[in-house]
């Protein structure tokens, strides 16, 4: 070979080093560059990398192609998506992705499918800070102590009071009955508590008392206790007018038959000549005690 064909084969090859391949990304100095968002990434972060790179002559148009986001990803980092869009001259790779650990990540080259040639995507590497080293921090801080806000500490003391007392009266309650015969006792209306009162008294005074006389006062304590509680003329009341107006109050509209069960048999007694034994007497009690707590129960006074 001459040394003028020589000459010429090295010029041409040195223009093709200088031109680079195809396979290879075009770079311009103008439009090639990478960012991230935000602009300081630290350990955990949910960030962006944003990188811009000349558009080759047969890629497509607009449009978004998206990649597998493990061929997008370095070690010890989480890529959450990659995608590549064109945007006017340019080509933007768009990769959200969560590093692990501070220092320098470098995506891995990527392979484009845009012709039957490859097309190599090569992003510059990009750091992600570390948050002990902006702070200043070189050893892990010691244990702090919860904070107690100033003025709040007799709460802590009143609630870790409180709580098992709660606790302790639930358990009471609930095995208890005259315990909570009490507490309901507290929470009774007036007019229940009076009735209830009176029933004491005439079961005292029932062996002193004539058949006739023990009915009219049963009678009587019913009636009043209607009368109060659910707001009606009962003591004019025929033992039927009663039930009947009973049966349109919220409050004891349930409790109706037996209410004109008491009454019709307490004027039964006081009326005709009906013998009304001592075990008759104890039960007709106890039947006017549950109208009275029942009645109570079913709509408790506000």
């Amino acid at each position: 070979m001459s040394r003028f064909a020589a000459v010429w084969a090295f010029a041409f090859l040195l223009v093709r080093v200088c031109a680079g391949t195809p396979e290879s990304t075009p770079r311009d100095a103008a439009l090639v560059h990478g960012e991230l968002i935000p602009e300081t990434v630290y350990v955990g972060d949910t960030a962006r990398f944003r990188y811009v790179f000349p558009a080759a002559r047969d890629a497509p148009g607009a449009g978004e192609i998206t990649l597998n986001p493990e061929d997008a990803a370095a070690p010890d980092m989480d890529v959450r998506k990659a995608a590549l869009t064109r945007d006017g001259d340019a080509f933007i790779l768009d990769v959200t992705f969560v590093p692990w650990r501070p220092g320098e990540f470098d995506i891995p080259p990527l392979d484009v499918p845009f012709t039957e040639d490859r097309f190599i995507i090569d992003p510059p590497p990009f750091f992600v800070a570390s948050l002990a080293e902006t702070l200043g921090e070189k050893e892990p801080r010691p244990p702090v102590p919860p904070l107690i806000l100033p003025g709040t500490t007799w709460v802590l003391f009143v609630l870790s009071a409180a709580v098992p007392a709660v606790l302790a009266a639930w358990v009471i309650l609930r095995k208890n009955s005259r315990v909570r015969a009490l507490v309901g006792a507290l929470f009774r209306s007036p007019e229940a508590r009076a009735a209830l009162r009176g029933l004491k008294k005439l079961k005292k005074r029932a062996p002193r008392m004539t058949d006739r006389e023990w009915a009219q006062e049963a009678a009587l304590l019913a009636r009043d206790y209607l009368e109060r509680a659910c707001r009606g003329p009962f003591r004019s009341f025929t033992p039927e007018e009663a039930a009947c107006a009973l049966g349109t109050d919220p409050r004891g509209g349930s409790f109706a038959p037996l209410a004109a069960e008491v009454l019709a048999r307490c004027d039964l007694v006081r009326f005709a000549p009906s013998p009304l034994p001592a075990e008759e007497r104890l039960a007709l009690g106890e039947t006017i005690r549950s109208l009275v707590t029942g009645i109570e129960r079913e709509a408790p006074r506000a």
